[in-house]
């Protein structure tokens, strides 16, 4: 049976900066304070603790240069990335230990050319650059008793992007 809480309370504070130091540099940061609590007597071992997957401290920042390479060729160097501090994803006091995650930071990278004017582009990029591991989300897995499964991170990849803007 799935429902929703019937309370959850959620205080935080956000911070955000976005500073242009120069015409084609952009740097971002940002910050998240949450604290989050479940009163809800029908939620089991849910209630008086924090909602799953909600970190309490998150802190996010993004550097992006644009420089005119020459006539007609843009260029974009892009790195961002992302820390959470501790979560749980589950509240079953059994499953606490094996599913939650300790901070973790994720780091993308993103480099590539413009031309014609801006419609096309061609672009590299990095996803999770070090591979780094953590659990989406979990759950108990139906009929065996005190075992739990969780849903992985996705792990590094990369490609190349070309676009075309009509």
């Amino acid at each position: 049976v799935v429902r929703n809480f019937a309370k959850v309370i959620s205080k935080g504070l956000e911070l955000e900066s976005i500073v242009r130091p120069h015409p084609d540099l952009a740097i971002n940061m940002g910050y998240t304070y949450l604290k989050t609590k479940v009163t809800d007597p029908l939620a089991g071992t849910d209630n008086g603790r924090g909602l799953t997957n909600q970190p309490k401290h998150s802190i996010t920042g993004a550097v992006t240069w644009t420089p005119q390479i020459s006539d007609g060729v843009g260029g974009l160097v892009h790195v961002d990335w992302r820390y959470n501090s501790d979560v749980v994803s589950m509240n079953d006091p059994l499953a606490r230990a094996f599913v939650g995650n300790d901070g973790f930071g994720i780091v993308n990278l993103r480099a590539g050319v413009n031309f014609g004017d801006g419609r096309y582009s061609i672009e590299g990029y990095v996803e999770n650059l070090f591979d780094t591991y953590y659990n989406i989300t979990s759950f108990p897995v139906p009929e065996q008793g005190n075992s739990f499964a969780v849903y992985p991170s996705p792990p590094r990849f990369y490609g190349v992007k070309v676009g075309v803007k009509f």
